[in-house]
């Protein structure tokens, strides 16, 4: 009940930033630089819309790891680990977060 009396009160750009951590899981799962530029500008946008929101943060520190398969540059792990440590300090209880921030 306390949960539907949050999601009634959420701010529109709530449920935006959902669509686009949503839209960027799928881009992540494609395994593609294009698809991981795609997934992080869509991440980007959701931490920018809903900065509070922690799986937010863990699925753009995953896709900014999957960039060092692309372009094996070590200093992108710093920005992750970043974003990974935001999610869980945001949402403990999420367990993407735990393994986001393991990976």
């Amino acid at each position: 009940a306390d949960l539907m009396a949050r999601a009634g009160r959420a701010p529109p750009q709530v449920f935006e930033a959902h669509e686009l951590v949503m839209f960027a899981k799928g881009c992540h799962h494609r395994r593609t630089p294009e698809d991981n530029a795609r997934g992080r500008a869509a991440l980007e946008q959701a931490v920018e819309l809903d900065p509070e929101y922690a799986l937010a943060h863990a699925w753009l520190a995953c896709t900014i790891a999957q960039a060092f398969v692309f372009h094996r540059d070590p200093s992108v792990f710093a920005e992750a680990k970043g974003h990974a440590v935001r999610a869980r300090a945001l949402n403990d209880d999420e367990s993407e977060c735990h393994r986001v921030l393991a990976a």
